[in-house]
């Protein structure tokens, strides 16, 4: 989804508390929750798609805090498509044709290829350092 929509989907992604996690989802100017505590099973996080487009211009979530999100998804072990628009907080024509284009390349069983932006770009240990709780698992 769009911005919080996007966060919204991601913290399902990501939750080590919901029973029917997605399959995949996507974020459009959006970022990963800001909750201290959230927990997070990477178990079920490993391999699954997510797609972020970040915007260079955005207001709400600058282009640093966004690629430190993307980084920390990438060290969660999603399996993690980002790519930047010049853009400000909005949702683009090119940002829905990426999205497009992110489903076909999963449809066809392809997967992403590392964004060469965030290769210096701290996750764990960044912007988001312990704010997760990244040792629990599902209750059962």
């Amino acid at each position: 989804g769009f911005s919080q929509g996007g966060g919204l989907a991601l913290g399902l992604l990501l939750s080590a508390d919901v029973g029917h996690v997605p399959a995949g989802a996507f974020g459009v100017c959006s970022f990963p929750p800001v909750v201290q505590g959230f927990r997070v099973d990477p178990a079920v996080c490993a391999g699954r798609p997510y797609f972020l487009s970040s915007a260079q211009q955005d207001h709400f979530a600058g282009i640093e805090m966004s690629r430190a999100g993307a980084a920390l998804l990438r060290d969660v072990g999603l399996d993690l498509t980002y790519v930047e628009s010049a853009g400000g907080h909005e949702m683009t024509d090119e940002a829905a044709e990426q999205i497009g284009a992110w489903l076909l390349a999963l449809e066809r069983g392809e997967r992403a290829v590392a964004n060469p932006v965030l290769a210096d770009v701290a996750g764990l240990d960044g912007h988001f350092a312990g704010l997760w709780d990244l040792g629990s698992a599902s209750p059962s």
